[in-house]
């Protein structure tokens, strides 16, 4: 099929300061990471974060991404 591509979003809306928009987009990259053994293949994802993922911790970021790619049936339950 092919490989999956991953675009991650942040923008200044959500931080005004670089240093806590590459740290996001860090616990972003663990979490897809983490979650591409149970992936399909072949899939462009683009995530656009909002204001909210300031307050998450690395496991909640995992958690709400693991469900929202869930939704999609990109990643096998």
């Amino acid at each position: 099929m092919g490989i999956n591509r991953y675009g991650i979003v942040v923008s200044k809306k959500v931080d005004k300061r670089a240093v806590i928009r590459n740290k996001i987009k860090r616990i972003f990259r663990e979490a897809l990471i983490e979650l591409s053994k149970t992936m399909s293949s072949g899939h462009d994802i683009l995530l656009i974060t909002k204001k909210e993922v300031l307050d998450k911790t690395k496991e909640e970021v995992l958690i709400l991404l693991k469900s929202a790619l869930e939704k999609l049936a990109v990643v096998k339950k």
